[in-house]
């Protein structure tokens, strides 16, 4: 999880329900918007159930930059939940910043969603971290 002394106005955070009997269903949930211009550095989903990746049928979580205008699709990273990837409920997973696309500015909405890949899978649930540095 987090540590506790990140400054509050370089912190996201947001809870994700879970989707359960609604494996096929996508879910797009606003985080916020950023009150710094600088880096994102770092995205953790704190998952609240176990799962287990699969390849045919499974769920891919997307953290998108809508820039100030709520227009912009920006895929700052994801996470494809496929063989090999298990969720552990309350254990954080990191995602992967595309460093070219990790620069936001005062007002970047930002946004996550979990796409279904084929007939898809339950969406866990958690909590989104989203953390950033000052600059740019």
């Amino acid at each position: 999880m987090s540590p506790a002394y990140w400054p509050r106005d370089l912190e996201m955070k947001a809870e994700i329900p879970s989707m359960f009997n609604n494996d096929g269903g996508d879910q797009v949930m606003p985080i916020g918007r950023c009150r710094n211009a600088g880096i994102v550095n770092s995205v953790e989903f704190v998952p609240s159930w176990n799962l287990t990746g699969a390849n045919t049928n499974s769920r891919t979580l997307v953290l998108i930059n809508r820039r100030t205008t709520g227009t912009g699709t920006t895929t700052m990273c994801s996470l494809p939940l496929t063989s090999g990837l298990s969720l552990t409920r309350g254990v954080a997973v990191s995602l992967v910043i595309s460093a070219a696309n990790a620069p936001v500015v005062v007002g970047d909405i930002l946004e996550w969603n979990t796409i279904h890949v084929g007939n898809g899978m339950q969406d866990p649930g958690g909590e989104v971290i989203i953390q950033q540095s000052l600059g740019n």
